[in-house]
């Protein structure tokens, strides 16, 4: 019988292989640019991109920067979660906005 453990590690891993950090430079509000983070479940980083790309929070002029798959550490740090029927999460998550 596997561990609770084991079962949690498996499944952080499984996550990882559809979960994407993306970065986006936006052009900010009065001249202050800001840079938003996201957690993206998609089965590539074109998908990954264009779901951010869709976000209500992203407007025109706004810039990708990254979009690096996700490690199981980080999958964790951001506890993310399988959905309730245990898929694969596609959602998008906005994890931090920094303005500059």
């Amino acid at each position: 019988m596997a561990r609770p453990r084991d079962i949690f590690a498996g499944w952080q891993k499984k996550l990882a292989e559809q979960g994407w950090f993306v970065r986006v430079e936006t052009v900010g509000v009065a001249f202050q640019p800001a840079v938003m983070d996201f957690a993206v479940g998609k089965n590539s980083a074109q998908e990954a991109t264009a779901a951010v790309l869709d976000h209500p929070a992203i407007e025109p002029g706004d810039q990708i920067t990254s979009a690096d798959q996700l490690t199981p550490t980080e999958i964790l740090s951001y506890r993310l979660r399988p959905d309730e029927g245990g898929d694969l999460w596609q959602t998008l998550i906005k994890i931090s906005c920094t303005v500059y």
